[in-house]
């Protein structure tokens, strides 16, 4: 190396901009067998433009999909068969159960994830409205988890 440390190399990798980080995977390198990347496309990018003025957000390949880190909590997730995986409150679980098209999420046949933890049919989320009143959910309770994630850095 030239000059600089290994300290210096990997803190300018390891430390993005506090400000605002946006790291993207393209869907077409998840592969055909993860993703149905044409499916998915619209939606991720639906959701991309949702968080846009997030102050941290990743994607990050989780949950046999891709899914929408903001400070480094996960917010939802483009689920294999199109659902879209959304992480909310526990306690208004049964109440968001409600909703057209919400189900609890499955981690495999049969093997429910838990409160908080909600998968939102495709077409429950085609409308504008309907959309955006999930990610409100997500956000919602990502702004007032605790825990690790939280205090990272």
């Amino acid at each position: 190396m030239t000059g600089r440390s290994w300290r210096t190399c990997w803190s300018s990798i390891a430390s993005p901009s506090p400000r605002h980080r946006l790291d993207r995977i393209d869907l077409d390198r998840i592969g055909e067998g993860t993703l149905a990347v044409a499916r998915h496309r619209d939606l991720a990018d639906r959701v991309r433009e949702a968080l846009a003025a997030q102050p941290s957000v990743r994607e990050v390949k989780m949950f046999g999909g891709l899914s929408f880190m903001v400070n480094d909590r996960l917010v939802v997730s483009l689920m294999p068969d199109g659902a879209l995986l959304v992480r909310a409150d526990p306690e208004r679980d049964d109440e968001l159960l409600t909703a057209a098209g919400a189900r609890p999420a499955e981690m495999g046949a049969g093997r429910v994830m838990g409160k908080g933890w909600i998968a939102v049919g495709e077409e429950a989320v085609a409308d504008r409205g309907d959309f955006d009143f999930w990610i409100g959910v997500a956000l919602e309770y990502n702004s007032r988890e605790r825990g690790p994630g939280r205090n990272r850095r």
